[in-house]
């Protein structure tokens, strides 16, 4: 298995109506976390490269907007890039970071 930082992050996200700092913060995701469980994200914070995962706890359309709501964790970037088992326990690779809401860049 890949490390995180190897893998690709074409999908690009914003993360809303959240608390500061992440409020408007944009990530780049592995795959479409409105469409799974899940993905890899990446994203610059106080001016550092920091590599997660967003578990999706919801996601919908509001007003027509896809709209996501999920829990936000930082993954080493040198960690397997294989993804946690669905409505399993997280292993020790994953932090909680926050709690953030999320669309579409």
């Amino acid at each position: 298995m890949s490390a995180v930082a190897q893998l690709d992050f074409p999908l690009r996200l914003r993360i809303v109506n959240s608390a500061d700092p992440w409020d408007g913060i944009e990530i780049t995701a592995h795959s479409d976390p409105l469409n799974a469980l899940g993905s890899f994200v990446r994203y610059t914070l106080a001016g550092a490269v920091t590599y997660g995962y967003l578990v999706t706890r919801m996601a919908t359309d509001v007003r027509g907007t896809p709209w996501g709501m999920g829990l936000l964790y930082d993954v080493d970037s040198d960690a397997a890039a294989d993804a946690p088992r669905p409505h399993k326990a997280l292993d020790r690779r994953f932090r909680q970071r926050a709690e953030v809401e999320f669309t579409y860049a």
